[in-house]
């Protein structure tokens, strides 16, 4: 019974840096809030607007620009903040992407496989974070989008239809 009651405590995450956001996330009314949620035996981070109401990372009507969600998670009850990636292009047809790298810290292999990853989105102004358990990456830039999520061995991307946690906290070097 222990080992079932150490599963279910809520897990810590890192509290949000809102100064280390850059602009080219700041700027989009894509922002939705979340909260920690234990369901089908493991933790997850749901996502909700302002008011509390769950949000959907499909659903513009659910999204908030970041001051609202700023305020919102400054005076609530949320764990954190995260954007949703709406597939929309820019001038030079290029998304907003999200790439997410999971269990990084404590992992020679991953760690030395993130390192190649962020070395190859650096160039082109890509913004490296922390994840929420501090244990992952999340790496924000623009980018041609994929036609649909892509995951391989730990490491997904992102360009639409997608909400990703952000965490402000940063990860070496100048960010984007």
């Amino acid at each position: 019974m222990r080992g079932v009651q150490a599963s279910m405590s809520k897990p810590s995450v890192l509290a949000v840096i809102m100064d280390n956001i850059p602009e080219l996330l700041r700027s989009r009314p894509c922002w939705v809030l979340w909260r920690m949620t234990y369901k089908g035996g493991r933790w997850t981070k749901v996502p909700h607007q302002p008011d509390g109401r769950h949000a959907s990372s499909t659903d513009p009507a659910t999204w908030s620009d970041f001051d609202t969600v700023v305020m919102a998670y400054l005076c609530d009850n949320f764990d954190g903040i995260g954007i949703a990636l709406d597939g929309r292009l820019d001038a030079e047809g290029l998304a907003l992407t999200g790439v997410d790298i999971d269990k990084v810290k404590g992992n020679a292999a991953q760690q030395a496989r993130a390192d190649e990853i962020i070395s190859l989105f650096r160039p082109y102004g890509a913004y490296v974070e922390w994840s929420p358990g501090g244990a992952g990456y999340r790496i924000f830039c623009r980018a041609r989008p994929v036609v649909a999520g892509r995951s391989q061995g730990g490491v997904e991307l992102y360009t639409d239809k997608r909400y990703l946690t952000v965490t402000g906290n940063t990860v070496g070097g100048a960010d984007a």
